[in-house]
C-alpha cells in the first residue's frame, strides 16, 4: 500500500515539475 501511495506522489511531482519547466 505504501508503494501505491509513493507512485501517486511521484507522478504528481513529475507533473508539477513539467508544468513549472514548460
Amino acid at each position: 500500500m505504501e508503494n501505491e501511495k509513493n507512485k501517486k506522489q511521484n507522478s504528481a511531482v513529475i507533473v508539477l515539475h513539467f508544468t513549472i519547466t514548460e
